[in-house]
């Protein structure tokens, strides 16, 4: 029988046995993304300070580029692939009873009823190399760690950055583990955050990584007042 393929994107791993895991991040390789695109200033120096007291706690921090990686167009694909899958699994409750569904959700539902063969194909080949690529870091270090979104948080009353869930969707894309941790307050008082992402299956992993650095930097859960 053949062993797990880390560059054929539909293969999964064997899951991990299950060690006691200390958290601390010593001698604990991990990589810092760099080269991100429209990151806020506060969001970069303020996980730029994170990053150095991992270092200070004892991690091995190694820089690891994604230059090429376009996330926003990596969370369209995989958008495409959701509004697809989702015309056709819900076809029938909505045919049933299309008034339970708002009408922005019809209209995604619509749009992915209707979308050509070759455009969805697409997507799914685009969403297959990111995990490729995502396996090809993890080889080079345990865990990655980036901002949680490239802003802080905005009011309700605002419109959704349009680049708001591009960094989450990353793991979510590539079937890894993930863990946001709080970076602190920005000049406003607004909350920022960094995350963990580890490999497939090291969800463990990565919140060992995400308790010890809580505790290493004690930084408050929430905004004060609240």
């Amino acid at each position: 029988m053949a062993a797990f393929d880390a560059d054929w994107p539909y293969a999964r791993p064997v899951p991990k046995p299950f060690k006691p895991l200390k958290t601390d991040v010593k001698n604990r390789v991990i990589g810092r993304v760099v080269g991100l695109e429209n990151v806020d200033p506060e969001i970069a120096a303020a996980s730029e300070q994170a990053v150095k007291s991992l270092k200070r706690a004892g991690a091995k921090i190694k820089d690891v580029s994604l230059a090429g990686f376009d996330f926003g167009r990596l969370r369209r694909r995989a958008l495409l692939a959701v509004e697809a899958e989702a015309s056709v699994e819900l076809a029938e409750p909505l045919q049933k009873n299309p008034e339970g569904f708002s009408k922005t959700l019809r209209t995604l539902l619509a749009y992915g009823a209707n979308m050509a063969g070759e455009k969805l194909a697409l997507a799914y080949h685009e969403l297959a190399k990111a995990r490729v690529v995502a396996r090809s870091l993890f080889r080079e270090v345990e865990l990655l760690v980036l901002p949680t979104t490239p802003q802080t948080a905005f009011s309700h009353s605002d419109e959704v950055p349009v680049s708001q869930a591009d960094f989450t969707g990353f793991a979510n894309i590539v079937g890894a583990p993930a863990a946001s941790v709080p970076l602190g307050l920005s000049k406003a008082g607004l909350p920022m955050g960094l995350q963990f992402v580890g490999p497939e299956w090291a969800d463990a992993e990565v919140l060992a990584a995400a308790v010890a650095y809580e505790r290493i930097t004690g930084v408050a859960l929430r905004p004060p007042g609240v």
